[in-house]
This record gives C-alpha cells, structure tokens and sequence, in this order.
C-alpha cells in the first residue's frame, strides 16, 4: 500500500508569509486555511524574538512549532505529528546574548564605529527601519541569543572575518544583519526537527517545504525536499546559492507568492 504524502511546511515570516511592508497575510489567508483544514504542519522560522513569533500566531490562530532568532530558539505548539516533544518549555541552542556582546564590545573601534545595533538605535531610527511601534520595538528587542544591526556593504567582508576569528556567527535578513552563534541558523533547526519527527513517525512518508526571502533562508532551504524562493529583490541571488537544489521560484512578493508556490506544490501536484 503506497504511503500518503505528509507535508511539514517550514516558512520564512517578513517578506515570505507577512508583507516585507505592512507585516499582513491577508493574501495567503485563504490557503492557510485550508491547510490548516488538512492538518498540514507550519513551522514559523524566523530571525523575530519568541515573544513576537507568539504574538504572531494569535493573528493567525495557530501555534504548530515555531524557530525564533534564526535557530537558536525551537518551541512546540499544538500539532500530533510534533509528539513527544516537550511544549511546555523551548529548546535553546548557541551562546546567550551576553556572550555574544562581550565579543562585539572587543571589535576594534574603527570596525565598531561603523556597526549600529539596533538596541543603541534611537527610537525614531528603528521605527523607520523596521515599521514597527514603540510597544512592537520592545517586544523586538527581548532577545537571548542574537543582536540585531546595520552595517555598510563595504565593511562586511572586515566584520565577517573578525566573527569567525572570534567564534560567533553572522548572518543577514530582510531588513538587519545578526551577531549569532557561529553553529546556528534556520538549517540547523529545520534538521533538528524533522530528523526528531521521522524517528517518531517511523512509517510516514515526509515531504518538507521551506519558504524563504533572504539570505539566512539558505540554510532551511538546503534541508528541505522542496525549495521554494519568495521574488524580491535577493532573489536571484539566492537561486545561484541553491543551484545543486529542486526550486520553486513564486512570479509575485510576499504572502502573494507563499499562496501560489503553496497552492502548486500541495493542491496542483
């Protein structure tokens, strides 16, 4: 008898799900809602805080796991095909915060100089970059294992060397570049989590989905079985990375594109 195909969908959030703009899924509500209908997993995977990810899934009305500060933070909802794994408390990976601004606090000046963190922004900068409130802002920063910040393109290469010198991690989002721990991304929990899902359904035949719109979105990308690359100005970029990959590439942005590359692979194949 030929197993059915079940589906775990693992998803970017700013610029894939949400509106790069207005943070909106109006124009993937639909689909959502029949997936959510057929039981089909959706793990949020972002480089947000827990707090805003849990905020987050109230709108949409469903918490199945989510992967919060670019894989450092894994935390189980409410799905049978995450059993026996704990809900009650998340899983933490990587370095804590503290360890990571020790390490920022020793980059020499001239580097330093030239990297703002969004916790030493002014309120009035943030807002501009991010789009978000001062409430939204404060819930932004309660992070434990990444520091958000803006950099100029031609210092990076400089400050990239310097983090693998010192032993953290640095990757780039939609809208920040992140200080991290140098093991951790949306890869290494994409791994963790269907590798611990197959061994709990043994007899079930897995197909994950990653959708993503930047450059920390490779990593989750590589560990899918379909690939699946939300059109923005990065895109191309990222279909060369994933080249050894099988893509999908959505013809519009945002919460648009995630409910035709959905609608194709779940509901057209």
């Amino acid at each position: 008898m030929q197993q059915r195909k079940q589906f775990i969908i693992f998803t970017d959030l700013d610029g894939t799900l949400l509106d790069h703009d207005n943070y909106s899924f109006n124009d993937a509500a639909n689909i959502l809602a029949r997936l959510l209908l057929d039981n089909i997993p959706i793990v949020l995977v972002s480089s947000k805080t827990q707090s805003e990810i849990e905020k987050i899934s109230k709108q949409l009305r469903f918490h199945h796991a989510s992967v919060a500060e670019n894989g450092a933070i894994i935390k189980i909802g409410k799905h049978p095909i995450f059993r026996g794994l704990k809900s009650n408390s998340p899983y933490c990976f990587g370095s804590h915060i503290d360890s990571i601004l020790t390490i920022i606090e020793k980059m020499p000046y001239a580097m330093k100089k030239e990297v703002t963190l969004l916790k030493d922004m002014s309120p009035k900068m943030a807002t501009e970059i991010t789009g978000l409130d001062h409430e939204s802002l404060k819930v932004c920063l309660e992070r434990a294992y990444s520091v958000p910040f803006i950099v100029s393109d031609t210092d990076i290469l400089k400050l990239k060397k310097f983090c693998e010198e010192s032993g953290i991690g640095i990757t780039r989002g939609g809208r920040f570049y992140h200080f991290l721990s140098s093991n951790i991304d949306k890869g290494h929990s994409t791994r963790w989590l269907m590798e611990k899902t197959r061994l709990a359904w043994p007899d079930k035949s897995f197909i994950s989905i990653g959708l993503g719109d930047s450059y920390n979105d490779i990593p989750m990308l590589k560990e899918v079985d379909q690939a699946v690359v939300i059109k923005n100005k990065h895109h191309k970029e990222l279909r060369i990375s994933l080249q050894e990959k099988k893509v999908v590439e959505s013809n519009s942005k945002g919460p648009m594109g995630w409910a035709e590359c959905i609608n194709k692979i779940v509901y057209s194949e």
